[in-house]
């Protein structure tokens, strides 16, 4: 699924892994309800259009996601947390580890 600058506003967005969800580089995408979850061995993949450089989801409400892989995206607005399954790549900014969760960090890939 891409995102384009056209796309930089929506209500709720669901979505279950496997898939990858690519966001326009340096746009600002807005969504009221960010519900993304993966499940083991099929990780949801959050990244930016432009590899190096992120982009930005933001949500006024609290968003835990599971099974995911963040590359190159900031979060702003409410909190923003991932699982213990899930990987950060690199290049990003606002998500937190779920509390009391353990999560192992790849470094950068590629």
């Amino acid at each position: 699924v891409i995102f384009t600058a056209n796309d930089d506003s929506w209500g709720t967005f669901t979505c279950a892994g496997p898939k990858t969800l690519t966001f326009e580089a340096s746009v600002t995408n807005t969504v009221s309800h960010f519900n993304v979850n993966g499940h083991a061995g099929n990780l949801v993949t959050i990244i930016s259009s432009i590899s190096g450089t992120a982009a930005t989801i933001s949500c006024p409400t609290t968003v835990s996601c599971t099974y995911v892989s963040l590359k190159d995206n900031t979060a702003s607005g409410a909190s923003f947390y991932y699982d213990p399954n899930s990987v950060i790549v690199s290049n990003v900014t606002g998500w937190s580890a779920a509390p009391g969760a353990m999560v192992g960090m790849l470094g950068v890939l590629g």
